[in-house]
Order: C-alpha cells, then sequence, then structure tokens
C-alpha cells in the first residue's frame, strides 16, 4: 500500500523503477510471470527477463493530470487497519469496547478494495485534520483511477472483528478521535478527481470525538463540482465495483488473494542466486566508505536544520536520531548482489535477522551491485513473529534514495 507518513510536501522528481524495485519486489510480481518464473530462475537462465520491467516513474505531490491506474492499488482480503489491532480474533472495537492503536499513516493512492471491515486510527492532523484520504496522495506516483470510479470499497465479509460506531451502530468502518481519525475521499483541482466511497452496512460516527459532535467516520471532503460521495449500506459493492467508467464482478478481485498467495508459494521454491551473498546484519550510525559509525540524525523536514547527510531532508516527518539514543542503534540489512548476472536475483533471509528486540529504533535496507535491468525477490523463511520499525534510509547501489532521492 501506497502510504505517506505526513502531510510534507517536496518538489517532484523523476526516478527508475530499479530504485522503487526494492520497495517492491514481491508486492509488483504480475500472474502473468508465474509460469514461467520457477524454471527460468532455478536453471540460472541469464537471459530470461526478470519479473519487473524498468521504465521511467515521475514522483510528485502534484494532484493536477496524473495517469490512470488500470488495476487495483489495494486489496485486503480480510479486516484493514490504519494503526494497529490490539486484540484477539473475534475482538470488538468500538463504542464501549478497545481501541486500535494509533498509526502516523495518512493515505492510500489508487483503489482499496477490503473483504472485510475498515478500522482508521491516524493520529496525524494532515488535510486540515480531515483524516486518512483514499483515492489521492499529497507525494506519490500519482496513479490513480479516472474520476467517477471507487476509491474505497468495504464488503464487511470474511471479517475477524466486530466493529461499533459511536452512536452504538454495528458498522463495517469505523473512525477514532474525531476529524483526523477519518477516513475521506475528496473532490480537488476543479473536480479533476471526483471519486466514490461504497461501504456494506450501516454508516458509523467517530468514537472518542473530542469535539462534542459525531462525524462520519468515512465521509466526502468536497472542494469542487462535480463532488466525491460515500454511500452505505450498499448490497455486495464487491460484486460491482466501479473503475475507469466500467463496473468488474467480485469474482475479478477476490482472485487477487489466490494469485499473491500462488506467486508466494513459487517464489518460495526458488533457491537464492548463487553469486548474491547472502543478508548481513550491521548497526549503525553514519555509513561512509563503506563504515558504519557514529551517531546520525534526520530532522524534521520544516526544522530547517540538515539531516546526517549535510542536506535538508523535505520528506522526513519527525526529528530521528539513530544511535546513541537511550542505548539504542539502527539496524542495517545489507543485500549484496555480487556477481550475480541473472535478470532475477533472489536473496533468503531468515527472520530472526529482521527482528529488532530491545535493541533497535529501526530496521533501514541496503541493495548493492544489483544489475540495471535485473529484478529482486527476497524469501523470509522461519515461523516465528516478526516484528521491526521500517527505518528512514534506503539504499540502491550505493545511492542513499529515503532523503529525497
Amino acid at each position: 500500500m501506497r502510504m505517506k507518513h505526513g502531510s510534507d510536501r517536496g518538489p517532484t522528481i523523476s526516478m527508475k523503477p530499479r530504485l522503487l524495485a526494492a520497495f517492491t519486489a514481491v508486492a509488483m510480481m504480475f500472474a502473468t510471470a508465474v509460469p514461467a518464473l520457477l524454471p527460468k530462475v532455478a536453471q540460472a537462465d541469464n537471459t530470461a527477463p526478470g519479473i519487473c520491467q524498468p521504465e521511467e516513474i515521475n514522483l510528485g505531490e502534484t494532484t493536477t493530470g496524473g495517469k490512470i491506474d488500470t488495476g487495483i492499488a489495494t486489496w485486503v482480503g480480510r479486516d484493514m487497519y490504519v494503526g494497529k489491532p490490539t486484540g484477539a480474533i473475534n475482538y470488538g472495537y468500538g463504542d464501549g469496547w478497545a481501541t486500535i492503536n494509533q498509526s502516523y499513516a495518512v493515505e492510500a493512492e489508487g483503489a482499496t478494495l477490503v473483504a472485510g471491515k475498515l478500522a482508521i486510527n491516524s493520529q496525524k492532523r494532515s488535510w486540515q485534520n480531515r483524516g486518512f484520504r483514499f483515492g489521492i496522495v499529497g507525494f506519490g506516483a500519482q496513479y490513480r483511477p479516472a474520476a467517477g470510479s471507487d476509491a474505497l470499497v468495504v464488503a464487511g465479509t470474511n471479517s475477524a472483528i466486530n466493529l461499533k460506531g459511536g452512536d452504538g451502530t454495528d458498522t463495517n468502518a469505523l473512525g477514532w478521535a474525531a476529524q483526523w481519525g477519518r477516513g475521506w475521499v475528496g473532490t480537488l483541482n476543479s473536480g479533476e478527481w471526483n471519486y466514490t466511497a461504497r461501504i456494506s452496512g450501516n454508516k458509523s460516527q467517530t468514537v472518542y470525538d473530542f469535539s462534542g459532535t459525531r462525524n462520519e467516520s468515512v465521509y466526502a471532503a468536497n472542494d469542487a463540482t462535480p463532488h466525491s460521495q460515500v454511500l452505505w449500506n450498499q448490497d455486495d459493492p464487491l460484486s460491482n465495483v466501479k473503475l475507469n467508467g466500467s463496473s468488474g464482478a467480485a469474482s475479478d478481485y477476490r482472485k487477487n488473494t489466490e494469485t499473491i498467495q500462488n506467486m508466494s508459494k513459487i517464489l518460495a521454491q526458488v533457491p537464492a542466486t548463487e553469486d548474491a551473498a547472502r543478508p548481513v546484519v550491521v548497526d549503525s550510525g553514519t555509513y561512509e566508505n563503506g563504515k558504519y559509525n557514529g551517531t546520525y540524525q534526520y530532522n524534521k523536514y520544516n526544522s530547517g536544520q540538515p539531516n546526517g547527510e549535510g542536506t535538508h531532508s523535505p520528506y522526513i516527518g519527525a526529528n530521528i536520531t539513530f544511535a546513541n539514543q537511550a542505548g539504542k542503534k539502527e539496524k542495517i540489512i545489507v543485500f549484496d548482489g555480487k556477481n550475480a548476472t541473472a535478470k532475477t536475483i533472489v536473496f533468503s533471509l531468515d527472520g530472526s535477522q529482521l527482528n529488532e528486540g530491545n535493541d533497535y529504533n529501526g530496521t533501514s535496507f541496503m541493495f548493492k551491485n544489483i544489475p540495471d535491468d535485473a529484478s529482486v525477490v527476497i524469501n523470509v523463511s522461519g515461523k516465528n513473529t516478526i516484528s521491526f520499525h521500517n527505518g528512514w534510509r534506503f539504499w540502491w547501489n550505493g545511492e542513499q534514495i529515503g532523503n529525497g532521492y
């Protein structure tokens, strides 16, 4: 899911997807690649194309123009949380029940389909306190459905939780903490991108609304004409998803879960590329001349202070010191392509290498020696629970692209 950690703004930039490939090594694998992937990779066919193909992609914060997304950006086969669940299966959240943990996420780009239920508890007061935005993002690749499409569909099936709104009503979509904990779809830039949210079940009101009024948990924030809209009590909305001027059957999108599961099973059988080095974990402050040492600090984008690399970072939403902070450090996992020549490079990572425990306050990733036209697959093994915090830095072939690229 494309989520941003704040309402920051920065210049429009351009980058090749080979820089994005490490972010989306598994998410961007398409079903058309499945039948041929396993034998080609297993036989180390260096002439076989990678499963992700390079092309130019523009990143920026403009909401005009943009590109039509012909597919579904986010598919959730069960319940979707903007935050973190705090209870067990069949748990209740909402008025008189528990609260999910808060999240810094503020938006999801493109069309989001949820087979289960939706719970939102965003703590960032972004977009003039409007809440978590669906369909359009403030900074991203600006791929979005055509005007009039569904930006959010919540079916309320295949769920493991119960949700109760601020007025005590059972619902399938719920928000917390007044306006900034809700979800919204909006019409921006003279109505160029107006969208619809369609939700199965009763309209819900936010819980713990400190303003004293009850606001809808998902609503339309309209800035222009034509307006966006939120439709409640929809009958099986996944059976009739409206996207780019046409409607699709539910089965067309429910197949996404099966596609991803099948792809995962196939990739799990692919051995690590022989010429690629196994991932290694290092502690970090700064990274200079191949060495990791000292204290590294990222400053908030509007602080006026440079970050650890001596330049300003317009996309960082908090002041963060990685090393020597309460004895904690940043963990960096390094994936070295070494002498690999295959178009799809496969790494095997033990899940224990991701777990931070109490020693680290973030995990960042570094990719080295990856050919320009190669795709990257990371297979994670192990049966134990994995828990880590995503770091602010990301290296691709020696360039730290987490700082505005």
